[in-house]
């Protein structure tokens, strides 16, 4: 039988999702744990909600967002080791799960924090007439508020992406649209100039509104491509289509799911397997002697219904931020409340 799939995702990410003949209950029980993977090989293991985690890929988009919104999240290297965040655009950022980084933060004590910053010299480089000379930075630090700054985004983002989820089901049209469109006219589209873009921003919209977008579409479709593969590779008859999916996957280098800068890959690789020419393989393993057919068109039509259906299992998963940043809050209160018993029972 077929390995669960290796494309770039780490090995406590493997998780089975559900068939897109089941009925909603069953979906929305198989993307309990969406939103979090093809992260860099050296990212250890999510200890919550592992690599499908909404809540946490929410959180990891609050990164780069973020930036825009509350400068004092410079010391979150300080609390997770976490580098080069600005310029990620990708899955894998945090080393942590979204709810014990928020409540480590929410927890951490304000600090001063001071830099040194070498001042212009003037001159000629190397002069060593002309002595460097550094001003120091001083600035207070306020982990709780930027915690609370970081739950009010979460539920902003998740606001958004609600709407930009109901948007998939336009997204498949429009691929649909734009297959049938090269077919019928020697593999040009004459009708795409006309077309306009889906997600119409406003001035209320978060920092990097479009970036958002555009990763949520990406998992949206990795996450279907690999429910996919797992449901061919459950039939005998369909192995040999899952296999080629893998290897398909595994082999667009740059225009991968795992790539970290690439834009629009969940739109290039749907257009690219609509694109595909069926082809006769030979078989695996008792059927090595018999030959099967990959219709990569079919595969691009599974993978659409797919993420349609997942899409619609996220937007009642992200109902759930504003209830996940209350139970911080909760929970930040129980602690202290103990706290302060604790010590009244020690004193008395």
């Amino acid at each position: 039988m077929l390995e669960t799939s290796s494309c770039a995702l780490p090995p406590w990410s493997q998780k089975t999702g559900p068939s897109r003949h089941e009925d909603r209950s069953g979906a929305c029980r198989g993307t309990q744990g969406l939103f979090d993977a093809a992260v860099p090989s050296d990212i250890p293991a999510q200890p919550q909600g592992g690599w499908r985690s909404p809540q946490l890929q929410l959180h990891r988009r609050l990164h780069g967002t973020s930036r825009y919104v509350c400068c004092s999240l410079k010391f979150e290297h300080m609390l997770t080791s976490s580098t080069g965040i600005c310029n990620l655009h990708g899955y894998g950022a945090l080393k942590v799960g979204w709810n014990e980084y928020i409540s480590k933060l929410y927890r951490q004590p304000d600090s001063e924090y001071k830099m040194k910053r070498m001042l212009y010299r003037g001159g000629t480089s190397g002069n060593p007439y002309i002595k460097e000379q550094y001003m120091e930075i001083s600035t207070m630090l306020k982990p709780r508020k930027a915690a609370i700054a970081i739950m009010e985004l979460r539920e902003h983002i998740a606001s958004e992406w609600q709407k930009d989820l109901q948007l998939v089901a336009r997204e498949n049209a429009e691929h649909w649209r734009h297959h049938l469109a090269k077919v019928q006219h020697n593999g040009t589209d004459p009708e795409l100039h006309k077309q306009h873009r889906l997600l119409i921003t406003t001035d209320d919209d978060s920092a990097l509104r479009i970036d958002n977008y555009d990763l949520l579409i990406k998992f949206c479709t990795h996450i279907a491509c690999e429910q996919v593969m797992e449901e061919l590779a459950t039939s005998p008859k369909d192995e040999h289509a899952a296999i080629w999916l893998k290897e398909y996957m595994q082999t667009r280098g740059a225009r991968s799911f795992g790539a970290v800068q690439t834009r629009r890959v969940g739109w290039n690789f749907l257009n690219d397997i609509l694109n595909e020419p069926p082809r006769v393989i030979s078989g695996t393993g008792r059927d090595a002697d018999t030959l099967c057919l990959i219709d990569p068109l079919d595969m691009g039509a599974r993978i659409m219904a797919q993420r349609q259906n997942v899409a619609e299992c996220w937007l009642e998963i992200l109902h759930e931020i504003k209830d996940d940043n209350l139970s911080i809050h909760r929970k930040f209160m129980e602690d202290c409340m103990k706290t302060v018993l604790t010590d009244f029972w020690k004193n008395n």
